[in-house]
């Protein structure tokens, strides 16, 4: 439901539109009829309005002066003609105040549906695409008393989270406009959001699920779809709810279930009805000692017997096919004793390039063959990264695009750039980011957030906003309003 204003300075004729207004669309609810442009003006300050619908020539504030304050109190506002005057001065200026209908009295009523039925797309497409914001600021502020108002026809939804890769950092971006077309194709007869999470590699899907029906069906089929653009891909379905407020709970839910179960090299779609993990597990006998034994033998520089210890570990992986959240835990354990410098976006980088189970393998046996090998950051290495940082800032990249320019292993990398900046190549590459957003903003002028976003290469504005605070103290708005 939209709140519409008419402003009409004849009250008989006001009351004629709003009576056809209401019948002719049940979904547009007039809350106000004002006379004049100045009256309108100061209700628009008392209440929401969503579309209004005003005549030209009016005493004391015409209609296209109405619109162009109006603009400026919210401009968002949706604007409809309806004027005795053909005049095209009159046209040109409500085309160039971005009036998005013009109709001549006296009103024709086909003419008026066609035109609020198109307004109304109009304003629950920008509804949607608000409330995809919402629920993306909702699930990363992580507030569990927060609430979210879904449309009132929604009495059943469905969320589901997709993710490409691994992890939901780090990995390639997981971008709206490329799922966007596999969502209209696999569930093409009902509503959905899709928003942003808190990773650049994952977004979240809620579905209406009032009149839907194979859903699993629906979703293994988009599931199917999505690794046509993104491989591997990981999706986790959860259970048909009624609360929206369960909303921050429930993605908790599928995102940590994600971390814990996705497998090297295989992709899969899960419906989650519980809270269960089962892969969640301590390390077992065979991890244990080849954790002990692989110690022993950089320490030992015994390559050959490093590589065999590595090939049956990595065969016990696929055989029982352990997850990469397990792989994952017995690589900290093993890297954290090891390396000196020891971060945990070492071990996630070189998961996240690793495509299978033998990948890892190889991946590991380069990194401890390296550490035996006792490598130093080298300077023209650091120049390099520099370089290749600050050509890209325009876009995303991951650690695997990075090791493929330079030629060097994920982890020696991140070994390289921790001890020479003190951070992780990407959050290295985030602070250059916000250096230059910065720059920007500092700059002056009237330039907008989600204009500095998209020039950084950041695919959503609130991911942007967060990774600003975390470098620089505030949010983008504040820190500008305090120039």
């Amino acid at each position: 439901m939209f709140n519409v204003m008419i402003v009409e300075d004849s009250k008989p004729i006001a009351r004629n539109i709003k009576q056809q207004v209401e019948a002719v669309h049940p979904q547009l609810r007039v809350t106000a009829v004002c006379y004049n442009g100045l009256d309108a003006i100061a209700e628009l300050q008392r209440q929401p309005i969503d579309l209004v619908i005003t005549d030209i020539r009016m005493p004391r504030m015409d209609g296209l002066a109405l619109i162009e304050e109006a603009r400026n109190l919210n401009p968002d506002l949706v604007f409809l003609i309806l004027s005795g005057y053909s005049d095209f001065n009159y046209a040109r200026q409500a085309l160039r105040l971005g009036v998005t209908e013009y109709l001549l009295k006296p009103l024709d009523t086909n003419e008026l549906s066609l035109a609020l039925d198109r307004i109304f797309d109009k304003l629950y497409a920008t509804f949607l695409q608000k409330l995809a914001e919402d629920i993306s600021e909702f699930v990363m502020l992580g507030n569990p008393d927060g609430f979210i108002t879904l449309p009132a026809h929604w009495r059943r939804y469905c969320m589901a989270v997709a993710r490409s890769g691994y992890f939901k950092f780090g990995n390639i971006a997981l971008d709206r406009d490329k799922i966007e077309p596999f969502c209209a194709e696999c569930f093409p007869d009902t509503e959905y959001i899709i928003a942003a999470s808190t990773g650049d590699a994952e977004k979240i899907i809620i579905l209406a699920c009032d009149e839907l029906s194979g859903l699993d069906q629906r979703m293994l089929r988009f599931h199917e779809r999505l690794q046509t653009s993104h491989r591997p891909a990981y999706l986790a379905v959860g259970p048909v709810e009624t609360q929206p407020e369960r909303m921050n709970s429930l993605y908790k839910r599928l995102t940590r279930f994600l971390d814990q179960n996705v497998k090297p090299g295989l992709p899969q779609c899960w419906f989650v009805e519980t809270q269960d993990n089962p892969d969640a597990q301590q390390p077992d006998a065979i991890e244990e000692r080849a954790k002990n034994n692989c110690l022993a033998f950089v320490r030992n520089n015994r390559a050959e017997a490093l590589q065999e210890e590595l090939h049956r570990l990595v065969s016990h992986w696929e055989e029982h096919q352990f997850s990469v959240y397990r792989i994952k835990i017995w690589l900290y354990e093993l890297f954290r004793e090891i390396f000196s410098v020891f971060h945990h976006d070492m071990v996630d980088e070189l998961l996240a390039i690793s495509e299978s189970y033998r990948d890892i393998g190889q991946q590991v046996t380069q990194e401890l063959m390296s550490a035996m090998k006792r490598e130093e950051p080298r300077t023209e290495l650091i120049r390099s990264i520099e370089q290749f940082f600050q050509s890209n800032l325009h876009r995303q990249i991951s650690m695997k695009e990075l090791c493929g320019v330079l030629n060097y292993s994920p982890t020696y990398i991140i070994r390289v750039v921790k001890q020479s900046h003190g951070m992780t190549p990407i959050e290295y590459f985030n602070k250059l980011k916000m250096d230059e957003a910065r720059k920007m903003l500092d700059s002056g002028g009237s330039i907008k957030i989600r204009d500095i976003a998209d020039a950084l290469g950041f695919s959503n504005q609130h991911y942007f906003s967060k990774v600003f605070k975390q470098y620089v103290g505030c949010n983008p708005s504040e820190y500008h309003a305090s120039k």
